[in-house]
């Protein structure tokens, strides 16, 4: 009997642990996200300075024309925390759209941790902003 109390204490600790243990790993993941966004924003927004144009467009986990000696394989090429490939999009054209951005395609955690990365980079609307969902991936607009 004592060991079905115990055992029954431990799942309503448990329990009542499990939602605050979400919270902390969707806002570790946006963290890390934001992070990897600044760093490789900054990465492409230095190619760009050094040869007066961004590379072209690549496929999701593949390093951009250009790019190699800037970005370290593993870190582009590794899923991202959520998930997914980052991505370059790069499309050139200055038309009021989005010209120049990072992004992570497929990702499999859900909603909550890039709605957790809006708050943190950006208004907090995934619709509006830097920061943003279309279809499968979440964007981080630079030009």
């Amino acid at each position: 009997m004592e060991i079905v109390i115990v055992v029954v204490i431990i799942g309503l600790l448990a329990t009542m642990a499990y939602p605050v243990f979400i919270q902390v790993k969707n806002h570790s993941q946006a963290s890390r996200i934001a992070n990897d966004f600044r760093a490789f924003s900054g990465l492409f927004e230095t190619y760009m300075l050094d040869n007066g144009v961004y590379p072209a467009d690549a496929s999701p986990g593949a390093i951009p024309t250009g790019m190699e000696d800037y970005i370290k394989s593993s870190n582009w090429s590794e899923p991202s925390p959520i998930g997914g490939n980052y991505d370059w999009f790069y499309n050139g054209v200055g038309s009021g759209g989005i010209v120049a951005a990072v992004s992570i395609t497929s990702y499999t955690s859900g909603d909550d941790p890039i709605s957790k990365l809006d708050e943190i980079m950006d208004d907090g609307n995934l619709g509006t902003g830097i920061i943003q969902k279309n279809g499968g991936a979440v964007i981080y607009i630079i030009e």
